[in-house]
């Protein structure tokens, strides 16, 4: 597993384990839509609230723009069950902002279940509009391919992958 992998899946993670404690009356500042394998699927981004971290944030580092957007279902009864990962790597931090790296992440049974992800180069995402401060926002559209994973530390199986499609739109949080 590579580095980049790697680091994508921990912060699914920990962001998982930081909105965990979330209801569906929970304030919402965001949402995802998308296709997977013609499936639809529709999950929003939370926001803050009290101890919980926005689950939708981005983080500057010199010319970089890292921007993680978790989007939960919320119809489902779980909140960590059918959850869908944008993790972007943009270069430069405002409208103008290329994406430099995609990857996708879908958790339909929860953090403790298979999954599916990306590959490396296998996610395009269009920026539509994007803004970074104090606050942020983005909304784009992405699309790609997830592969099922049995376990964090199990290879994709590339002979099971998805098409996704989708389009998202969220306020973002600093860290």
């Amino acid at each position: 597993m590579n580095l980049r992998k790697t680091h994508g899946i921990v912060v699914v993670l920990l962001t998982c384990i930081q909105v965990s404690a979330c209801s569906a009356g929970d304030p919402t500042h965001g949402e995802v839509s998308a296709s997977i394998a013609e499936q639809d699927y529709h999950g929003v981004t939370l926001a803050p609230v009290g101890e919980r971290q926005s689950s939708a944030t981005f983080m500057q580092m010199g010319g970089m723009t890292l921007v993680n957007i978790q989007a939960h279902d919320l119809e489902t009864g779980g909140m960590m069950d059918n959850v869908l990962a944008l993790s972007l790597t943009l270069s430069g931090g405002n409208a103008s902002a290329q994406v430099q790296s995609a990857e996708i992440s879908y958790w339909p049974e929860g953090m403790a279940a298979p999954f599916y992800i990306s590959s490396a180069g296998n996610v395009s995402v269009d920026i539509e509009r994007f803004e970074v401060g104090n606050e942020g926002y983005a909304q784009g559209t992405f699309r790609g391919q997830i592969c099922y994973q049995k376990s964090m530390f199990s290879a994709a199986d590339k002979g099971d992958c998805r098409a996704i499609e989708g389009q998202f739109r969220t306020a973002l949080v600093a860290q």
